[in-house]
């Protein structure tokens, strides 16, 4: 049998509303948890101390966890980059746990369309109080969204591509659906190269071979932006 031990967390006291925007200082000060991003300098990690959740200026107890967690990117998002996390992060998953605990995942977008990468979990106390954020965005985000590539030209390059790296023939592969979305090198390693728009979408063997390719195909020019198998 598995048994569960309750907790009754009081959340530290919360910054007043006319504090002004939450500061690493004050947060470090509450006793909080952080870390940084290596690409951006952001934070990208806020994490509160067992039993001791940080509270979240204008969450409420009363308040659903929906609310609550976008009360906290509200709060802390301008430290991980975010400018309006209203408009720049939707919701794709709330998930609660048999203590009452819930994780509020979040993708970011960009005029409507995601960006590879840029995912922000939040984590709640039962009385909504925070216990941690984490993920990371692509700041400051300004790029247009009008590809000059079209879908199926885009499928077009990704299938020969595919195909010469692994010595078979277009006509053996899958292609699922491509999806149009923002690319930021940084978030997924060390690599300072602009954002930019691609057409992502992956491809698999019709003949049960190890192919399982993720392909994003420049969206501007055609080129082949990233893969990995």
């Amino acid at each position: 049998a598995v048994s569960s031990v309750f907790i009754l967390a009081t959340p530290l006291p919360a910054f007043g509303n006319n504090a002004g925007p939450v500061t690493e200082t004050a947060l470090i000060s509450q006793g909080a948890r952080l870390s940084h991003h290596k690409q951006t300098n952001n934070v990208n990690f806020i994490g509160s101390t067992a039993g001791k959740p940080l509270s979240i200026p204008g969450a409420a107890i009363s308040q659903t966890a929906t609310d609550s967690a976008m009360a906290g990117l509200k709060a802390y998002g301008p430290l991980f980059g975010l400018q309006a996390p209203e408009s720049e992060m939707s919701l794709t998953k709330l998930s609660t746990t048999v203590n009452g605990r819930s994780i509020a995942r979040y993708q970011q977008t960009h005029r409507g369309l995601p960006v590879i990468g840029g995912e922000i979990n939040v984590s709640l106390a039962s009385n909504n109080g925070l216990l941690s954020i984490n993920g990371e965005i692509s700041p400051g985000l300004t790029l247009p969204t009008q590809a000059s590539i079209s879908m199926q030209q885009a499928k077009e390059k990704a299938l020969n591509a595919v195909a010469k790296w692994y010595q078979v023939e277009p006509s053996t592969l899958e292609v699922s659906v491509p999806v149009l979305s923002v690319y930021d090198p940084q978030l997924l390693g060390p690599d300072t190269t602009p954002a930019g728009l691609v057409w992502r979408m992956e491809l698999t063997s019709k003949e049960l071979k190890p192919i399982r390719e993720l392909v994003l195909i420049n969206a501007q020019n055609g080129h082949v932006s990233l893969h990995f198998n």
